[in-house]
């Protein structure tokens, strides 16, 4: 899988958790949300800054 599509599936993975958390009822239920919703949150945001570090390298060559 190339990142583009790695970063695709990162941000419907991102956008499913916020849902989650949208619909989350019970504290325990909030907290896991929360604790997912950050952690899809920071694997996209990684995946793009690969991305741009990548096609600034690109760029340079």
């Amino acid at each position: 899988m190339g990142l583009e599509e790695q970063i695709d599936e990162a941000y419907r993975a991102w956008q499913q958790a916020i849902a989650v958390f949208n619909n989350a009822e019970t504290p325990e239920d909030i907290d896991y949300a929360v604790y997912n919703m950050e952690a899809k949150r920071r694997h996209y945001t990684r995946l793009m800054a690969q991305m741009r570090a990548e096609k600034q390298e690109h760029d340079f060559e």
